[in-house]
């Protein structure tokens, strides 16, 4: 009898084969036709979403929808895309109790967390979708860990808000809250202002680690270009931006390998797949309009 993998489904020389090539992994492909995937579309490379998206957190809340766009460039350019979720916690919510006590183990744990899901399940490539404080840093060091292609798209900042001609943030809103305090405006005034400091969903609109790492992200080449600083409500082109940007994205893994001298101009240790990945993503998506 030829076991030969071929048969089955051809090998495609990705880490995802180790689940679905093979007269030995029928357990495996059994679980994935239980999601309704098909055989065919156990040849295409796993590609993992990985989203930080939670109710709680305003930066992360419009990653759901965002995440819906890239998975469908991913299947429009070949690709099987999975998304899972890892937790993020709001600096913001947490300060002033023990919730902060919280906030920087979470790094940790996201890091950890998304690892274990790249690991275990064999994904070829992952696109993470980041946004508040610990959440960014941790993705990079998985991203790091597992060493595959992997390229970040950030929710972005929210608007400033505006209380008679000022522009309000997260700082200035604490500025009147001491002015409440010193009793130069009313009780009335602070809660109008609270209500229009913080107008859309994003990160919140100050250079914090939040939109700090953000910036990083995209000066390392490993980020979407422009989803650092494009607000939430000016983000009209994003049905149209993520699909295009996905194919082209996925359509370069596996091209050629980086050039030696991409190694030397990268400012941390980063594998050879991230570097790659940074090599052939950001020509494209930097000619994708937004």
């Amino acid at each position: 009898m030829n076991n030969s993998t071929d048969e089955i489904i051809k090998a495609k020389g990705l880490p995802s084969d180790a689940v679905v090539c093979g007269v030995d992994r029928g357990g495996h492909r059994a679980l994935l036709y239980s999601l309704g995937i098909e055989k065919e579309e156990m040849s295409r490379p796993f590609i993992a979403v990985v989203n930080s998206w939670n109710e709680i957190v305003p930066g992360c809340a419009p990653l759901k929808e965002i995440a819906s766009f890239v998975k469908r460039g991913i299947s429009e350019a070949g690709g099987l895309p999975f998304e899972f979720c890892t937790i993020g916690v709001c600096d913001g919510l947490a300060q002033g109790h023990r919730g902060m006590s919280y906030s920087l183990p979470s790094r940790e744990v996201i890091a950890d967390s998304i690892e274990i899901m790249l690991k275990a399940h064999c994904f070829d490539g992952a696109v993470f979708l980041g946004s508040c404080d610990k959440i960014i840093p941790g993705m990079l060091m998985a991203a790091l860990r597992v060493n595959i292609p992997s390229i970040f798209v950030q929710s972005g900042p929210m608007q400033n808000g505006c209380y008679k001609g000022q522009k309000l943030s997260m700082p200035s809103l604490r500025e009147y809250t001491g002015k409440y305090f010193e009793a130069e405006i009313t009780r009335a005034e602070l809660e109008k202002i609270e209500r229009c400091t913080m107008p859309t969903q994003g990160s919140c609109a100050m250079l914090g680690t939040a939109n700090s790492m953000s910036c990083v992200v995209e000066t390392l080449g490993l980020g979407l270009p422009m989803t650092a600083t494009t607000p939430q409500m000016t983000r009209q082109a994003t049905p149209m931006t993520l699909p295009i940007w996905a194919r082209r994205f996925w359509r370069g893994v596996g091209c050629a390998s980086m050039p030696p001298s991409m190694s030397a101009i990268l400012p941390i240790s980063v594998s050879a797949p991230v570097a790659e990945a940074r090599q052939t993503a950001l020509p494209w998506v930097t000619r994708v309009p937004m």
